[in-house]
């Protein structure tokens, strides 16, 4: 008779607070997840994941109800600080429903592996950002786009924001780290949202301000005045170049590509810059030359 290799236990030991807190180096074991420590560990100890998914802590939820949740592998994650790193909708699931259920537990995982956890739902660099940065998901997804088509303007020379489907999320990321003005100019941009409505996307705005404040050093009193009259819509003349530009971007009768609208928001503001009436607006498909 064959010998099995593996036996199932009759009960896998219940995870407890102490054992988190104790493991400080990677380990993994089968355990029981009970719903009282499942609720203790989303009040206390899930600072660091996303916003979490109503429909499917729903399905959990009803998995556990019904007895068809089962052990299947897939892995809850602890940080060596004890904090949770994947897994919050099982969590919740479980603290809903009032049922254990039997997990795969890695323990003492460094926190910084975040980013590369959860690849089959993969965390966006606005997600990461969020995360990271202390961010509202707004200006963090405002910076995340950005970030990629300024990772695509340097790359593309300044002439162009090249492929930025070839710009992976690290590379956005570390567009910020080098460039902190980019989640100002979010932070920014977010805070005109309402006024630019039928006009243009914050993220439009924040990249226009991050490339103008690249290419014009000193100047940034300019781009911002000039962005703030093209965002909002006060205080401009029919002949001035924020004037010109937003009644351009409103006309629009259907969303303007990215590069279209960026090359009519650059093109009103080397007018700006230059001291320039600017009363007709014409798009060329490429960007103009700055600074």
């Amino acid at each position: 008779m064959a010998t099995a290799l593996f036996r199932r236990p009759t009960a896998y030991p219940v995870l407890t607070i102490d054992e988190i807190d104790r493991i400080k180096t990677p380990a993994a074991g089968v355990f029981t997840i009970t719903p009282e420590f499942a609720g203790h560990i989303m009040d206390h100890r899930n600072t660091l994941n996303r916003g979490k998914k109503q429909a499917l802590i729903g399905r959990i939820r009803r998995d556990l109800d019904s007895d068809r949740f089962r052990l299947n592998g897939e892995s809850i994650v602890f940080s060596d600080q004890g904090e949770l790193l994947d897994g919050q909708h099982r969590m919740e699931g479980c603290r809903q429903s009032g049922k254990s259920f039997e997990a795969v537990v890695a323990l003492g995982i460094e926190g910084g592996t975040l980013a590369t956890i959860d690849q089959s739902m993969a965390r966006t660099a606005g997600d990461i950002l969020a995360i990271q940065g202390d961010l509202t998901k707004p200006v963090a997804e405002t910076a995340a786009c950005v970030a990629r088509y300024i990772a695509g303007y340097h790359k593309g020379n300044r002439s162009t924001f090249g492929r930025v489907t070839e710009i992976s999320r690290d590379q956005s990321i570390a567009e910020i780290q080098q460039n902190p003005n980019i989640i100002s100019a979010s932070e920014w941009a977010i805070s005109m949202r309402k006024d630019m409505r039928g006009v243009t996307m914050p993220s439009m705005i924040a990249l226009a301000r991050t490339v103008l404040e690249e290419c014009y050093p000193g100047r940034e009193e300019d781009v911002v005045y000039y962005l703030e009259r093209v965002a909002i819509g006060d205080d401009i003349q029919q002949d001035q170049p924020a004037f010109t530009t937003r009644s351009r971007l409103s006309a629009a009768k259907q969303r303007l590509s990215i590069p279209v609208t960026q090359e009519i928001l650059l093109r009103g503001a080397k007018a700006h810059m230059e001291g320039r009436a600017l009363t007709k607006m014409q798009v060329h498909n490429c960007l103009p030359e700055l600074g």
